[in-house]
């Protein structure tokens, strides 16, 4: 049985997310997210081109790490993420259900005069 592919925004959560506790070099990035490393660095091409990554260079090694815009967008995807988990499901809507309709309708605010 082989695994269903991954989309490209699946692929830039995975990489954001191996670089939200520090950089990684590009083996340490392929490693955490599981896949080769020419297809990974075409999509850390892009998220440089877009300010999510940056690059930085020693005498040895080039390491990726997160801009602030890339933590920004890690963190509301993250967020995003945990509220797709909290969508209502059939057992609340029964519950929603049971309510009254007095309940349920808006206050009616009088107006002053």
């Amino acid at each position: 049985m082989q695994a269903m592919k991954r989309s490209k925004l699946e692929l830039y959560e995975d990489i954001l997310s191996a670089l939200s506790e520090k950089a990684l070099t590009l083996d340490d990035i392929a490693y955490e997210c599981k896949t080769n490393l020419i297809f990974l660095r075409s999509h850390l091409v892009f998220m440089a081109e877009h300010g999510l990554i940056e690059e930085k260079c020693t005498r040895k090694k080039r390491f990726y790490g997160l801009t602030r815009r890339g933590e920004t967008v890690h963190k509301t995807m993250a967020v995003a993420r945990h509220l797709e988990k909290l969508k209502p499901n059939a057992s609340l809507a029964v519950t929603l259900e049971a309510i009254p309709k007095f309940a349920q309708e808006p206050r009616k605010t009088q107006s002053r005069n």
